[in-house]
């Protein structure tokens, strides 16, 4: 009985102790704070910092099973990376100098525009050429519809868009548009297409009929273009900046202008983040809440003449590759900003793309 009672009484008082340890340890983080708030912020960021993953060779498994990274390179070479451990696993051979690229939504292709004029189609789980198409021109960027069915492929030296069939691997349509085209991008519904080029436009193409429904003038040359996952802001990189312009009623609603040079864009599936390289000054201009239009500019210094950018599927981490040496930045938004980032070597890169394939 007095066991059971002293026991209690221990209990009581660990409980009795505990409150006022608690109540010191509050007040002296509010001491930190306020008479010392560089140490505070020091604290607190190595805190947070140590939770966020890094982006060292073998800690990217946060990636996803299967995620790979297809990067053209101006040889006649792609290069695949196993972005669970920034390896490059494969150099295949997939056209002639190849540019652009591109995933189907399945993960069990891959679209591979080159200089000739040709599409290339590769069976993503061993890397086999099962195609090649000829859409004629200079093709600078293509785009997957979310079904699967259609790639609209952009060329820059013919005023046609060639829209391939993916049942059937052959050219079901082209579309007389304006000249010199430099991207494309498709509204997550697949009800558009968009196709910018470098005579201050954008073509907007109504998917179901090929038809062109109206065309914005942007007043600048116009480079990359991606959309947000919600489909309401489509951006574009165009040299000296970006223009946000919405998609509803496709009107400018926002022009930001940034040191010269950005060419590439890529907007995270989550939709937080926009990506834009500058070729002339060497960096990626990381957009925070991309969403909203203009909030949050900040600047990551990366190999030289940043190109094409891709993000992991889980928004975290993005990779842009370099025109001008062997050289592949990682970008890892999840450790906080500043944003960390690092390289992997491999040959200079155009274009880039991410997802989960069929690989084995």
């Amino acid at each position: 009985m007095n066991n059971k009672a002293n026991s209690k009484k221990e209990k009581k008082d660990r409980r009795g102790y505990a409150v006022p340890v608690t109540i010191i340890i509050i007040i002296i983080i509010v001491l930190i704070f306020l008479f010392s708030p560089g140490l505070f912020k020091s604290l607190i960021g190595s805190v947070l910092k140590s939770g966020a993953p890094s982006v060292g060779n073998n800690s990217l498994s946060h990636a996803g099973a299967n995620v790979y990274a297809y990067v053209t390179n101006y040889g006649n070479s792609t290069t695949i990376i196993n972005t669970s451990d920034n390896k490059v696993i494969a150099n295949i051979n997939a056209g002639s100098r190849p540019i652009a690229v591109a995933i189907s939504p399945n993960g069990k292709y891959v679209y591979f525009a080159d200089s000739n004029g040709m599409v290339s189609i590769i069976n993503a789980t061993d890397n086999a050429i099962i195609n090649s198409i000829n859409v004629g021109g200079i093709p600078l960027d293509l785009a997957i519809t979310p079904n699967g069915q259609y790639v609209y492929v952009v060329n820059s030296a013919n005023d046609l868009v060639s829209v391939i069939n993916t049942n059937t691997d052959t050219v079901s349509s082209t579309i007389n548009v304006s000249s010199e085209q430099s991207s494309v991008a498709i509204a997550p519904n697949g009800k558009f297409v968009y196709v910018a080029d470098y005579a201050n436009n954008i073509v907007v193409i109504n998917a179901s009929s090929n038809a062109i429904i109206t065309q914005i003038y942007t007043g600048r040359l116009n480079y990359g273009i991606a959309i947000t996952p919600s489909g309401n802001l489509l951006y574009a990189a165009t040299g000296n900046g970006y223009q946000v312009i919405n998609t509803s009623n496709n009107l400018d609603i926002s022009t930001v202008s940034i040191p010269d040079g950005t060419v590439g864009v890529a907007i995270s599936p989550n939709g937080k983040y926009a990506f834009f390289t500058d070729i002339v000054h060497d960096m990626v201009i990381v957009l925070v809440n991309a969403s909203y239009g203009t909030q949050g500019l900040y600047y990551v210094n990366v190999a030289p003449e940043p190109y094409g950018v891709a993000v992991f599927p889980n928004s975290q981490v993005a990779y842009v590759t370099s025109n001008l040496v062997n050289s592949l930045a990682v970008i890892n938004v999840a450790s906080g900003i500043p944003f960390e980032s690092t390289t992997i070597t491999m040959d200079s890169g155009a274009g880039i793309a991410i997802a989960e394939t069929s690989l084995k």
